[in-house]
């Protein structure tokens, strides 16, 4: 059963240390799942699965990595971000337009990056999930995903109107 670290979310894959941020194991959380999955409601619709769970890497954007955690399910993605107040947007995936990734120097040792995605969704455009801890399977993830459902569900570009 794999462990994560309880600092940044990272798989522990048997390490004593975490090899991302050198927590140590013992302080990994021991329910399996990183702990932005803890925080998130769980409450899915019929048919709809969590396929992933995240935040902001924590040395990074250390006040971002408190106050936002991502979710993409089957269907959609979550951004929950606060601290004290609440803020919550939900993006359709299948409105998912484009998935481009950003890499500053900095983030390119730590495999961190930013994410943004361009939507057909008139309240949410453009997207940016802002330094996201192993960049590419995610966004990898996410493109995967955003193909499935296109290939379920044709989507309605503007130039079509």
């Amino acid at each position: 059963m794999d462990r994560f670290c309880s600092n940044c979310g990272t798989n522990l894959v048997g390490n004593e240390y975490c090899p991302r941020c050198g927590t140590g194991s013992e302080a990994a959380a021991s329910d399996p799942r990183p702990p932005s999955c803890l925080d998130l409601a769980s409450s899915l619709d019929d048919g709809e699965k969590d396929l992933w769970f995240g935040h902001p890497d924590a040395l990074s954007a250390p006040l971002a990595a408190k106050s936002v955690k991502w979710r993409l399910t089957t269907s959609r993605l979550v951004v929950d971000r606060g601290l004290m107040g609440k803020r919550n947007e939900s993006l359709q995936l299948r409105s998912v337009k484009e998935v481009q990734v950003r890499k500053s120097l900095r983030q390119i040792p730590r495999g961190v990056g930013d994410i943004l995605i361009s939507s057909l969704d008139a309240s949410t455009p453009e997207l940016l999930l802002e330094s996201v801890p192993t960049v590419d399977e995610v966004a990898e993830l996410l493109r995967e995903q955003v193909r499935g459902v296109h290939a379920g569900v044709r989507v309605r570009s503007s130039e079509e109107s």
